[in-house]
Protein backbone atom coordinates (compact mmCIF):
# COMPACT_ATOMS: atom_id res chain seq x y z
CA UNK A 1 0.00 0.00 0.00
CA UNK A 2 1.56 3.40 -0.88
CA UNK A 3 2.23 6.18 1.60
CA UNK A 4 0.25 9.54 1.23
CA UNK A 5 1.00 12.62 3.52
CA UNK A 6 -0.52 16.10 4.08
CA UNK A 7 1.79 19.28 3.71
CA UNK A 8 0.63 22.08 5.87
CA UNK A 9 1.44 25.50 5.08
CA UNK A 10 0.59 28.03 7.51
CA UNK A 11 0.70 31.79 6.05
CA UNK A 12 0.25 35.36 6.30
CA UNK A 13 0.47 38.03 3.69
CA UNK A 14 2.99 35.78 1.51
CA UNK A 15 0.50 36.21 -1.63
CA UNK A 16 4.29 36.88 -3.88
CA UNK A 17 5.92 33.61 -2.81
CA UNK A 18 3.09 31.09 -2.50
CA UNK A 19 3.35 30.51 -6.55
CA UNK A 20 6.93 29.84 -5.72
CA UNK A 21 6.34 27.02 -3.18
CA UNK A 22 3.59 25.49 -4.82
CA UNK A 23 5.57 25.26 -7.80
CA UNK A 24 8.25 23.40 -5.89
CA UNK A 25 5.68 21.41 -4.47
CA UNK A 26 4.22 20.50 -8.55
CA UNK A 27 7.49 19.58 -9.62
CA UNK A 28 8.04 16.71 -6.91
CA UNK A 29 9.78 13.15 -7.38
CA UNK A 30 6.53 11.20 -6.03
CA UNK A 31 3.20 10.92 -7.76
CA UNK A 32 0.88 13.83 -6.99
CA UNK A 33 -1.84 11.53 -4.90
CA UNK A 34 0.73 10.35 -2.57
CA UNK A 35 0.64 13.76 -1.13
CA UNK A 36 -2.19 16.55 -0.03
CA UNK A 37 -1.49 20.31 0.29
CA UNK A 38 -3.56 21.89 3.40
CA UNK A 39 -2.91 25.98 2.82
CA UNK A 40 -3.95 27.99 6.13
CA UNK A 41 -4.19 31.31 5.39
CA UNK A 42 -4.01 33.30 9.11
CA UNK A 43 -5.55 36.22 8.79
CA UNK A 44 -3.89 37.47 5.80
CA UNK A 45 -5.07 41.08 4.34
CA UNK A 46 -3.05 40.52 0.73
CA UNK A 47 -4.16 38.68 -1.93
CA UNK A 48 -3.78 34.98 -0.61
CA UNK A 49 -6.61 34.02 -1.04
CA UNK A 50 -6.39 35.03 -4.93
CA UNK A 51 -2.81 33.41 -5.58
CA UNK A 52 -3.62 30.32 -3.61
CA UNK A 53 -6.65 29.25 -5.81
CA UNK A 54 -4.57 30.57 -9.12
CA UNK A 55 -1.93 28.49 -8.33
CA UNK A 56 -3.16 24.96 -6.88
CA UNK A 57 -3.42 23.34 -10.23
CA UNK A 58 -1.95 20.06 -10.51
CA UNK A 59 -2.41 19.59 -6.52
CA UNK A 60 -4.91 18.38 -4.55
CA UNK A 61 -4.94 21.25 -2.26
CA UNK A 62 -7.61 22.06 0.39
CA UNK A 63 -7.45 26.56 0.89
CA UNK A 64 -8.70 27.01 4.80
CA UNK A 65 -8.64 30.74 6.63
CA UNK A 66 -8.07 30.68 10.36
CA UNK A 67 -9.16 34.27 11.44
CA UNK A 68 -7.53 34.14 14.89
CA UNK A 69 -3.76 35.89 14.21
CA UNK A 70 -1.40 33.72 15.14
CA UNK A 71 0.57 30.56 13.66
CA UNK A 72 -0.15 28.18 16.13
CA UNK A 73 -3.74 29.26 15.51
CA UNK A 74 -3.07 28.09 12.17
CA UNK A 75 -1.47 24.98 12.98
CA UNK A 76 -4.03 23.56 15.00
CA UNK A 77 -6.56 24.46 12.59
CA UNK A 78 -4.62 22.52 9.65
CA UNK A 79 -4.16 19.43 12.19
CA UNK A 80 -7.82 19.51 12.66
CA UNK A 81 -8.24 19.51 8.75
CA UNK A 82 -5.31 16.48 8.63
CA UNK A 83 -6.25 13.10 7.69
CA UNK A 84 -2.91 11.34 7.45
CA UNK A 85 -0.67 9.74 10.03
CA UNK A 86 2.11 12.16 9.59
CA UNK A 87 1.97 15.86 8.73
CA UNK A 88 4.75 18.00 7.24
CA UNK A 89 5.09 21.54 7.92
CA UNK A 90 7.08 23.65 5.03
CA UNK A 91 6.44 27.96 5.13
CA UNK A 92 5.16 29.63 2.73
CA UNK A 93 8.54 31.50 1.94
CA UNK A 94 10.20 28.01 1.21
CA UNK A 95 10.63 25.93 -2.01
CA UNK A 96 10.99 21.99 -1.96
CA UNK A 97 13.79 20.25 -2.94
CA UNK A 98 12.50 18.26 -5.73
CA UNK A 99 13.43 14.98 -3.52
CA UNK A 100 12.21 16.53 -0.35
CA UNK A 101 9.04 14.53 -0.33
CA UNK A 102 10.18 11.26 -1.76
CA UNK A 103 12.72 11.48 1.55
CA UNK A 104 10.32 11.88 3.77
CA UNK A 105 7.94 8.99 2.29
CA UNK A 106 11.00 6.72 2.68
CA UNK A 107 11.85 7.86 5.89
CA UNK A 108 8.35 6.86 7.09
CA UNK A 109 7.72 3.69 5.22
CA UNK A 110 11.69 2.71 7.18
CA UNK A 111 11.75 4.12 10.29
CA UNK A 112 8.25 5.59 11.88
CA UNK A 113 9.50 8.35 13.56
CA UNK A 114 7.46 10.45 16.07
CA UNK A 115 9.02 13.33 14.27
CA UNK A 116 11.75 13.99 12.15
CA UNK A 117 13.16 17.01 9.46
CA UNK A 118 15.99 18.22 7.34
CA UNK A 119 18.57 21.12 7.28
CA UNK A 120 17.33 23.93 5.28
CA UNK A 121 19.12 26.62 3.24
CA UNK A 122 18.60 30.15 1.72
CA UNK A 123 17.59 31.36 -1.31
CA UNK A 124 17.90 35.21 -2.73
CA UNK A 125 15.44 37.25 -4.72
CA UNK A 126 17.65 40.25 -4.21
CA UNK A 127 21.37 41.28 -4.32
CA UNK A 128 23.09 40.25 -0.27
CA UNK A 129 25.58 42.94 1.36
CA UNK A 130 28.77 41.25 0.90
CA UNK A 131 28.92 41.01 4.73
CA UNK A 132 25.87 38.06 4.55
CA UNK A 133 26.61 34.98 4.92
CA UNK A 134 24.55 32.33 3.60
CA UNK A 135 24.71 30.19 7.45
CA UNK A 136 23.09 32.85 8.51
CA UNK A 137 19.62 32.16 7.28
CA UNK A 138 20.81 27.60 7.03
CA UNK A 139 20.44 25.38 9.41
CA UNK A 140 22.02 21.79 9.01
CA UNK A 141 23.11 19.25 11.97
CA UNK A 142 25.42 17.37 9.60
CA UNK A 143 25.82 15.54 7.02
CA UNK A 144 24.45 12.44 8.47
CA UNK A 145 21.36 10.68 9.38
CA UNK A 146 20.99 10.97 13.30
CA UNK A 147 18.89 11.31 16.79
CA UNK A 148 18.97 14.86 17.76
CA UNK A 149 20.76 15.64 21.23
CA UNK A 150 18.26 16.58 24.03
CA UNK A 151 19.57 20.49 23.15
CA UNK A 152 18.95 19.95 19.46
CA UNK A 153 16.03 21.54 17.80
CA UNK A 154 14.59 20.88 13.81
CA UNK A 155 13.12 24.19 12.23
CA UNK A 156 10.10 24.66 11.99
CA UNK A 157 10.01 25.49 8.13
CA UNK A 158 11.57 21.99 7.37
CA UNK A 159 9.66 19.33 9.96
CA UNK A 160 7.06 16.51 10.17
CA UNK A 161 4.95 15.08 12.83
CA UNK A 162 3.17 12.20 13.95
CA UNK A 163 -0.12 13.29 13.62
CA UNK A 164 -1.33 11.55 16.61
CA UNK A 165 1.57 12.85 18.87
CA UNK A 166 0.51 16.39 18.32
CA UNK A 167 -3.12 15.54 19.39
CA UNK A 168 -2.03 13.74 22.33
CA UNK A 169 0.29 16.88 23.28
CA UNK A 170 -3.14 18.99 22.67
CA UNK A 171 -1.80 21.18 19.43
CA UNK A 172 0.57 24.04 19.41
CA UNK A 173 0.89 26.68 22.33
CA UNK A 174 -1.48 29.57 20.81
CA UNK A 175 -0.21 31.59 23.74
CA UNK A 176 3.36 31.53 22.06
CA UNK A 177 4.94 32.05 18.87
CA UNK A 178 4.76 34.39 15.87
CA UNK A 179 1.97 36.17 15.11
CA UNK A 180 1.85 38.19 11.42
CA UNK A 181 5.04 39.87 11.26
CA UNK A 182 6.13 39.38 14.79
CA UNK A 183 9.74 39.27 16.10
CA UNK A 184 9.63 36.27 18.40
CA UNK A 185 9.43 32.56 17.07
CA UNK A 186 9.47 29.30 19.34
CA UNK A 187 6.03 27.80 17.85
CA UNK A 188 8.16 24.42 17.28
CA UNK A 189 10.68 24.22 19.59
CA UNK A 190 7.93 24.51 22.66
CA UNK A 191 6.04 21.60 21.28
CA UNK A 192 9.44 19.40 20.80
CA UNK A 193 9.99 20.51 24.67
CA UNK A 194 6.68 19.39 25.76
CA UNK A 195 6.66 16.55 23.21
CA UNK A 196 10.87 14.99 25.43
CA UNK A 197 9.16 15.68 29.02
CA UNK A 198 5.48 14.28 28.51
CA UNK A 199 6.16 11.35 25.83
CA UNK A 200 8.79 8.23 27.32
CA UNK A 201 10.92 7.70 24.73
CA UNK A 202 10.47 10.41 22.80
CA UNK A 203 13.25 11.19 19.78
CA UNK A 204 13.88 13.61 17.45
CA UNK A 205 15.43 12.60 13.91
CA UNK A 206 17.84 14.13 11.21
CA UNK A 207 18.07 13.07 7.82
CA UNK A 208 19.83 15.43 5.91
CA UNK A 209 18.38 14.69 2.47
CA UNK A 210 15.50 16.21 3.43
CA UNK A 211 16.04 19.77 2.04
CA UNK A 212 13.92 22.97 1.63
CA UNK A 213 15.03 26.40 0.77
CA UNK A 214 14.05 29.16 2.46
CA UNK A 215 13.59 33.02 1.49
CA UNK A 216 16.26 35.53 2.66
CA UNK A 217 14.63 38.74 2.67
CA UNK A 218 15.87 42.17 2.39
CA UNK A 219 14.97 43.11 6.12
CA UNK A 220 17.67 40.52 6.93
CA UNK A 221 20.67 42.48 5.82
CA UNK A 222 19.50 45.23 8.27
CA UNK A 223 21.49 44.47 11.67
CA UNK A 224 18.64 46.75 13.45
CA UNK A 225 16.29 44.51 12.10
CA UNK A 226 17.84 41.41 13.94
CA UNK A 227 18.73 43.40 17.13
CA UNK A 228 14.80 43.89 17.31
CA UNK A 229 13.99 39.89 16.64
CA UNK A 230 16.75 38.80 19.49
CA UNK A 231 15.33 41.50 22.02
CA UNK A 232 12.43 40.12 21.50
CA UNK A 233 12.76 36.82 21.24
CA UNK A 234 14.64 37.00 24.71
CA UNK A 235 11.89 38.50 26.21
CA UNK A 236 9.79 35.51 24.64
CA UNK A 237 11.57 32.42 25.68
CA UNK A 238 10.70 31.96 29.08
CA UNK A 239 7.41 31.34 28.21
CA UNK A 240 8.64 28.68 25.22
CA UNK A 241 10.80 26.89 27.85
CA UNK A 242 8.70 27.02 30.46
CA UNK A 243 10.77 28.55 32.74
CA UNK A 244 10.30 28.67 36.24
CA UNK A 245 11.73 32.31 37.40
CA UNK A 246 14.50 32.77 39.80
CA UNK A 247 13.26 35.70 42.33
CA UNK A 248 15.32 38.50 42.56
CA UNK A 249 14.98 42.03 43.88
CA UNK A 250 14.24 44.66 40.89
CA UNK A 251 17.51 46.49 42.41
CA UNK A 252 19.05 43.26 41.20
CA UNK A 253 17.41 43.02 37.65
CA UNK A 254 18.14 46.26 36.58
CA UNK A 255 21.83 46.30 37.52
CA UNK A 256 21.93 43.00 35.47
CA UNK A 257 20.45 45.09 32.75
CA UNK A 258 22.73 48.08 32.75
CA UNK A 259 25.73 45.06 33.01
CA UNK A 260 24.41 43.70 30.07
CA UNK A 261 23.72 46.97 28.14
CA UNK A 262 27.48 47.88 28.95
CA UNK A 263 28.63 45.01 27.47
CA UNK A 264 26.85 45.50 24.46
CA UNK A 265 27.94 49.21 23.97
CA UNK A 266 31.68 47.22 24.65
CA UNK A 267 31.46 44.95 22.21
CA UNK A 268 29.64 47.05 19.31
CA UNK A 269 32.92 49.89 19.87
CA UNK A 270 35.27 46.67 19.08
CA UNK A 271 33.08 45.87 16.33
CA UNK A 272 34.90 48.87 14.52
CA UNK A 273 38.51 48.86 16.00
CA UNK A 274 39.61 45.94 17.70
CA UNK A 275 38.12 42.47 16.03
CA UNK A 276 39.75 39.93 14.22
CA UNK A 277 39.76 40.70 10.85
CA UNK A 278 40.31 37.05 9.42
CA UNK A 279 37.39 35.95 11.04
CA UNK A 280 34.88 39.00 10.88
CA UNK A 281 36.13 40.48 7.73
CA UNK A 282 33.45 43.51 7.90
CA UNK A 283 31.89 44.70 11.25
CA UNK A 284 28.53 43.99 10.15
CA UNK A 285 29.80 39.71 11.02
CA UNK A 286 31.36 40.87 14.23
CA UNK A 287 28.01 42.39 15.65
CA UNK A 288 25.86 39.30 13.76
CA UNK A 289 27.73 36.80 15.79
CA UNK A 290 28.66 38.10 18.56
CA UNK A 291 26.42 41.14 19.50
CA UNK A 292 23.41 39.55 19.29
CA UNK A 293 23.39 36.74 21.48
CA UNK A 294 24.22 39.93 23.94
CA UNK A 295 20.70 41.79 22.96
CA UNK A 296 18.92 38.32 22.85
CA UNK A 297 20.06 38.04 27.04
CA UNK A 298 19.30 41.76 27.26
CA UNK A 299 15.86 41.30 26.52
CA UNK A 300 15.42 38.31 28.70
CA UNK A 301 16.37 40.32 31.70
CA UNK A 302 14.03 43.01 30.35
CA UNK A 303 11.38 40.47 30.33
CA UNK A 304 12.52 39.47 34.15
CA UNK A 305 12.49 43.10 35.11
CA UNK A 306 8.75 43.58 33.69
CA UNK A 307 7.39 40.42 35.21
CA UNK A 308 8.59 41.78 38.72
CA UNK A 309 7.23 44.71 38.17
CA UNK A 310 3.68 43.11 37.32
CA UNK A 311 3.98 41.38 40.80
Amino acid sequence: MSTKIDILICSYNEAPHIPGLLESLRQQTVAPESFRVIFVDNASNDDTRRVVQENAHGLDLEYFYEGRPGKNWACNAGYRIARTPYVAHIDADARADRRWLENILRVIREQQQDLFGGPYFPYYISDKPAWYLDRYNSETKGDAPRYLQDNEYLHGTNMVWRRSVVEQLGGFDVKIGITGRGFARGDETNLMIRARREIPNFKVFYDPAIVVYHLTREQYFSLWYWARCQFAQGMHDPAVWNTTIRKRSRYLRLAQFFVSASVVGAKGAKALVRRNREKYPYWENYWYERMLPEIYRLGGIWELLNQRSGQ
